[in-house]
């Protein structure tokens, strides 16, 4: 899925009318980073968008308030995603991308730099499946 796909818009253009609908990637290791970098695309349109299963979910745009939280693989975590959607971008990029071995041991060395813990708690639920 191409972000440039979900339609013509060019995502928040920050005069939200309350009416309209924000798109949220599921916050887990498994979520294609497609999905995961149109988090919070909003269009403004009555119904959401029809575009199939993309690793996500369409919420109303007036449902996410300030203080929200929102479910994740690794726990509850800001409305925006915060730190986890960082990472997960920084995850899904690293294992959708063409590495030779020496490329993709520096990506997951610095994914584990950046993102001790969850770095850590990624590995643990990986070796539990």
């Amino acid at each position: 899925m191409e972000t440039e796909n979900l339609s013509g818009a060019t995502g928040d253009d920050g005069h939200s009318t309350g009416i309209g609908w924000r798109f949220r990637a599921h916050l887990e290791t498994s979520t294609p980073l497609a999905a995961l970098q149109a988090d919070g695309w909003i269009e403004h349109a009555p119904e959401p968008p029809d575009v199939g299963q993309m690793g996500g979910e369409w919420v109303a745009n007036d449902s996410v308030g300030d203080g929200a939280t929102r479910p994740s693989q690794f726990g509850p975590v800001p409305a925006d995603g915060g730190e986890v959607l960082h990472f997960l971008i920084a995850f899904r990029t690293m294992v959708e991308t063409r590495l030779d071995e020496n490329q993709y041991k520096a990506a997951a060395q610095d994914i584990a730099t950046r993102f001790p813990q969850l770095a850590r708690m990624a590995v643990a639920q990986l070796a539990d499946n």
